[in-house]
């Protein structure tokens, strides 16, 4: 390999990565634990991609479980750059994959010596003490900026540079740029929101002081039984804050990989999660800022943990993955699926508290079976969307079985395959938007978040056809003539959306509102929403109660119940299921299917 190029460009419809000009597919493999990780595992079935995690600091991921370092950290010595860390995880992969291509994670938390020496630049918590850095520190951006160019050019100059495609920038609490307790709260936090205010659109003619919430205040603002916060205005001009501060970190950062790499080599980020992480304060509310950067090539997330990622439910999309694809970027879904395989961490590396890491969504299904179909799910999600993903096998050995590795080969075969089919972008006929700005001002007490927004999807995905998801910003960019049904949940009323909503109604398209009287419930049951489906002329492609995903090219059926199964395709196609080379020549077919199975069709029409 020489002077590798990566860039994230459409091919065939779809947002696609490409590696010295060939499109790849985005098939990665990534654990937490180097002498855990199955490397050798993955590169006998064809796995080329491959991240691992860089730490400026050997401290734990999540401040409020207490659990132990990953790795020691590049920067944990002040004035002192350990880069030999870095080199170990990739001389492991390439020993394993000499050809193989790799976008190291690198969460730029700083080290305790970095804590001590700023005081300043710290979250503050009610009880006075402080938390990590806060993402309102200059003076972190000027460090870790620093070390992130000390990072790159180190891993730029040496022997594996061709082998590094890209990098992706982490910050905050599991390194998915939440903010480090309690909202970003300290000095650090207050001289940030003093500079935004003086262009923040909700403080026009705002002559107040221009002070940081207490803890009172969020309190005051969320209680109530109504469904938005009481109205403050400096209260919500710093929720926005909380969001905006998030996004202007990550372009920060990804402009210094695109400088550091003479825009050479792909970057991105965790964000977005405004579909299932629904406190304002957690700083994912600034979508569009992110997608607007030229810096940012690709966005990630972990499927969403539904229902404690329980079988027989749709693990929807956190993040607004059309608008992401709209943006020219590309979604990564990091699927950490667990399988039967999957222990508790303090069996691989002890450093999980007790009771920590062990039960409910951390323990995988105890059935083979099961575990293979739920891959299967979240693999077919994945492709069918034109995503890419990672298999997070986080403490190691959750694939490490004959029967896993053979079906995941078979992935990397039609990933290889599907990227250059032609028209692969969605033929979905519904539409579903929130928007960023409603959802801010949204009470977490009485629920309606998560029924206006995490629920309604678990229920769409009962309905027998795929939908795609937005976010309002952006929409006027949308060609919203495919759709016959658009859903708006969680809408401001501004005159932009305003625009928008009137001009879908001159196209004919059936709309329903979720916040008004036209639905009894925020989330309407599968019924409700497969009658106004019907209504539209919408294409189901199967009866309601199963979770289905379908495109020009493939179709998934996840049987949530145990039975035949019927379906029914837009017109004539040649049908095979892509293990068993079943085949059938029709627009319809029946299956047999297990409770919790899971099949993959391709179509040939």
């Amino acid at each position: 390999m020489q002077n590798t190029i990566s860039e994230i460009k459409t091919h065939n419809g779809l947002p696609t990565l490409f590696i010295n000009g060939e499109p790849t597919p985005f098939a990665a493999y990534m654990s937490y634990l180097d002498d855990k990780a199955r490397y050798a595992d993955f590169a006998g079935i064809g796995c080329k991609l491959y991240s691992y995690p860089i730490y400026f600091a050997g401290r734990g991921i999540n401040e409020n479980s207490g659990i132990g370092k990953f790795r020691d950290g590049l920067f944990d010595v002040e004035g002192v750059a350990d880069f030999s860390i870095c080199d170990h995880d990739v001389e492991l992969i390439l020993n394993a994959c000499p050809e193989a291509y790799i976008f190291p994670r690198i969460c730029l938390t700083m080290p305790e010596w970095w804590d001590e020496k700023y005081p300043d630049e710290l979250n503050y918590l009610k009880n006075g003490e402080t938390c990590r850095v806060s993402f309102s520190s200059r003076q972190w951006r000027k460090d870790a900026g620093e070390m992130l160019r000390q990072l790159i050019d180190h891993m730029e100059t040496s022997p594996y540079a061709d082998n590094v495609v890209g990098y992706q920038v982490a910050a905050g609490s599991t390194e998915e740029w939440f903010h480090f307790k309690e909202g970003g709260l300290g000095p650090a936090a207050q001289k940030g929101f003093e500079e935004y205010a003086k262009t923040c659109a909700l403080l026009d003619n705002y002559d107040g002081e221009i002070t940081l919430p207490t803890l009172e205040i969020y309190n005051d603002m969320y209680n109530g039984t109504g469904e938005y916060i009481a109205e403050n205005k400096l209260f919500s001009a710093f929720l926005e804050y909380t969001s905006w501060i998030v996004a202007d970190d990550i372009k920060y950062f990804c402009a210094i990989v695109k400088e550091c790499t003479n825009r050479a080599k792909i970057t991105g980020t965790f964000y977005g999660y405004n579909w299932t992480v629904l406190n304002p304060s957690a700083g994912h509310l600034c979508m569009k800022d992110v997608l607007d950067s030229p810096d940012v090539d690709f966005i990630c997330s972990p499927n969403a943990y539904t229902n404690g990622r329980s079988p027989g439910v749709d693990w929807q999309s956190m993040p607004p993955l059309d608008s992401i694809r709209m943006a020219g970027k590309m979604l990564v879904n990091e699927c950490d699926t667990r399988t039967h395989l999957t222990r508790p961490l303090k069996e691989s590396r002890p450093i999980a508290p007790p009771g920590f890491y062990e039960t409910g969504l951390w323990k995988g299904p105890d059935r083979e079976d099961w575990s293979l179909w739920l891959m299967r799910r979240c693999f077919a999600r994945t492709v069918i969307t034109g995503a890419g993903l990672w298999w997070f096998d986080m403490w190691g050995g959750w694939y490490a079985s004959e029967t896993y590795m053979t079906e995941i080969k078979e992935y990397y075969k039609l990933q290889k395959e599907e990227i250059n089919f032609t028209k692969r972008e969605s033929i979905n006929q519904v539409a579903v938007f929130n928007d960023e700005q409603a959802a801010q001002k949204l009470n977490l007490n009485t629920g309606i978040s998560h029924r206006w927004m995490t629920n309604l999807q678990i229920q769409l995905g009962y309905c027998g056809c795929g939908y795609d998801l937005y976010n309002m910003s952006g929409a006027d960019k949308i060609p919203i003539e495919q759709y016959k049904l658009i859903i708006f949940t969680c809408i401001d009323d501004n005159q932009k959306n305003r625009a928008f909503i009137q001009q879908c109604r001159e196209k004919g398209i059936n709309l329903l509102f979720t916040n008004s009287g036209q639905c009894p419930e925020p989330s309407p049951e599968p019924a409700v929403l497969r009658a106004e489906m019907e209504k539209a002329g919408v294409h189901l492609y199967c009866e309601l109660g199963d979770v289905l995903y379908a495109n020009r090219h493939f179709l998934c059926i996840h049987a949530v119940t145990e039975g035949t199964k019927h379906i029914t395709l837009p017109r004539v196609a040649k049908i095979s299921e892509f293990r068993t080379q079943l085949v059938w020549q029709t627009t319809e077919f029946e299956v047999e299917m297990q409770q919790y199975e899971t099949l993959l069709f391709r179509l040939e029409y």
